[in-house]
């Protein structure tokens, strides 16, 4: 924002005297001729503000940041005047937008984006030339047309259900690309990525790994579930299944998948219809599973719960499509049911007044990021998007933000959103049937 450029400021004159003046031999004296003098007035260059971080970084012309106080200063010579109005400062204060810019003191983002300032410098009456700095928070920037569907991330690495012709892998070029040019299973159903590899699953209930840490760029198919699947999970270096018929894992060593093992407890999840999401809380080393409106606990006995299987109880409304980290309490658990997203109780049937609803349509995925968690929703062509929320009980109905894409003034619908690492910069990928989007995610 600091500019080099420099304003010529005329203030008091001087006056320059000069005559000529030669020796006179003759005489054996100098001779001075008639004088000549000249005003001249005096130039004066003031330095223009510069615009820096709270940390002393030095911005440039724009600037993404988030948050409601903005860590800047303004420094600069002599007495800084300001506006945030994209208007020209006005030092005789006849317009009410210009003020004094003063040592500590804090600027508030507006609810509207972005935020223009501009400043001057003022020396003894002399201006510099104007700095400006616009802020904007960061916005949904479309890096792909294609509608991917359904999304996983880890690292860098992010891999979207795609179509009948098999799924996709995010390339470096911020596209799309077609993961196995052979493929024959049909259409993707969910997807799962791991640390060296990628779990893949189709409607017709093949399921698929790729080796993608050992550099292998080879699927190779390890069976097909019994039931409709809802979900895939790694635990205890094991991959879990959620079924139409109970949960599965897999066996590397025979290469096939066995019911769940229930453990001393008396009862174990069985699925009517259609299954629900798994996720697994490494932290305190247990598996979560939904199904229909209720949660299931899998774990290790404690001092108040068996080891294996316990109902955990059901949520309000329609069945649970997500359920994961709480965004706002790391260790706890949350689940999505519906557009409702409840915090889950400490104890089995207990209750939690922690809750929050995007709206509209079906909570599909929730990411955790620095002072707020975005959540996806989608209801087909009727609405929903993603929305940002910075704790729970909110205003009921978030709205989709960061500039979400809007048609007839609602959110379009959001098949997923992930956190994924764009050489060397944390994103957000969000998928929808406009195509794909990504969002810088800022220290």
């Amino acid at each position: 924002a600091s500019s080099t450029a420099y304003v010529i400021n005329y203030g008091p004159s001087t006056t320059l005297r000069a005559y000529v003046q030669a020796w006179n031999p003759t005489t054996k004296r100098w001779v001075s001729g008639k004088d000549t003098s000249i005003s001249l007035p005096i130039y004066v260059k003031v330095d223009a503000p510069v615009f820096k971080k709270n940390d002393g970084t030095v911005l440039g012309s724009s600037w993404e940041t988030e948050g409601t106080s903005l860590p800047l200063r303004i420094e600069g010579p002599g007495t800084v005047y300001y506006t945030t109005t994209n208007n020209e400062p006005d030092t005789s204060y006849s317009g009410s937008n210009t003020s004094r810019w003063l040592l500590g003191q804090k600027l508030t983002y507006p609810s509207e984006e972005p935020m223009t300032i501009k400043a001057i410098s003022v020396v003894d009456g002399f201006k510099s030339s104007t700095s400006t700095l616009e802020i904007r928070r960061p916005s949904w920037v479309l890096s792909d047309v294609d509608a991917a569907g359904c999304v996983s991330a880890k690292g860098s690495l992010a891999v979207a259900c795609g179509d009948a012709n098999g799924p996709w892998v995010w390339q470096s070029n911020n596209t799309w690309g077609v993961l196995d040019d052979n493929w024959s299973y049909g259409q993707v159903k969910y997807v799962k990525t791991g640390a060296d590899h990628v779990f893949i699953a189709t409607v017709s209930g093949n399921i698929l790994r790729w080796n993608y840490g050992s550099g292998s760029s080879t699927l190779e198919l390890i069976g097909i579930t019994t039931g409709s699947l809802g979900g895939l999970e790694f635990f205890h270096d094991t991959v879990w299944a959620t079924t139409s018929l109970g949960p599965y894992f897999y066996d590397e060593q025979t290469a096939d998948w066995y019911p769940a093992p229930v453990g001393s407890a008396t009862t174990a999840p069985a699925f009517n219809g259609n299954p629900g999401p798994i996720w697994a809380d490494t932290l305190n080393n247990q598996l979560w599973i939904g199904f229909g409106t209720s949660v299931w606990r899998y774990g290790a006995a404690t001092s108040s719960l068996p080891s294996g299987w316990t109902n955990w109880g059901s949520v309000y409304g329609t069945s649970i499509g997500w359920i994961g980290n709480d965004p706002f309490n790391p260790g706890s658990v949350a689940v999505a049911a519906g557009n409702w997203l409840y915090q889950n109780p400490s104890s089995p049937n207990g209750s939690s007044s922690n809750y929050l609803s995007v709206g509209v349509g079906s909570i599909v995925q929730v990411v955790p990021t620095t002072g707020g968690a975005f959540i996806a929703s989608d209801n087909g062509s009727a609405g929903g998007g993603v929305s940002r929320a910075t704790g729970w009980n909110p205003t009921y109905g978030l709205s989709p933000n960061r500039k979400w894409p809007l048609v007839n003034y609602a959110g379009v619908s959001s098949q997923g959103v992930v956190q994924l690492t764009v050489n060397g910069s944390n994103k957000l990928l969000a998928t929808s049937p406009q195509g794909t989007y990504l969002l810088n995610l800022l220290p």
